[in-house]
């Protein structure tokens, strides 16, 4: 018989911790994964001694290969909001990620400063925005080649 595992993402704090109480006392096997191990620790060692099975205990930068970094939105797909980059610049990433977030024609100066930020060393690639489409989900090609044009100018 296959074990099941319950994943909790965001384990180190709030309503992820307690998630992880109530699942564990329910019996399930726990997978916890957050950016504080310290505190993912500390949950799996309090878990194991009231008797629950020992959880399987990751950081997020072992458990993925990328990030991708946007705004908060409630449904499926963008919000068209502006990501805050300035939140990444003081960030030790050494992940590869996607910069997303309301990236729109008119950002290229401000990609520009920001891929001189040491932590974008770690940028593979940007995630434009429905602005650069001529309709619902059809890119506009030369929008996208001005933009592209932009970045790679020296100005």
């Amino acid at each position: 018989m296959t074990e099941r595992v319950t994943l909790i993402t965001g384990a180190s704090a709030g309503i992820g911790t307690e998630l992880a109480r109530v699942f564990a006392s329910n019996g399930h096997r726990l997978a916890l994964v957050a950016r504080r191990a310290d505190r993912l620790e500390a949950l799996a060692a309090e878990i194991g001694a009231s008797g629950g099975a020992a959880p399987i205990v990751r950081p997020y930068q072992d458990s993925c290969d990328m990030f991708l970094f946007d705004t908060e939105g409630a449904g499926y797909g963008g919000t068209g909001k502006k990501f805050n980059w300035d939140l990444l610049k003081p960030a030790h990433i050494d992940k590869l990620f996607f910069l997303s977030g309301g990236i729109e024609p008119a950002d290229v100066e401000k990609l520009k400063a920001f891929a001189k930020e040491p932590v974008a060393r770690k940028m593979f690639s940007i995630d434009i925005n429905s602005k650069f489409e001529q309709s619902a989900g059809v890119k506009d090609l030369k929008k996208i080649r001005t933009m592209i044009d932009g970045l790679k100018s020296r100005e």
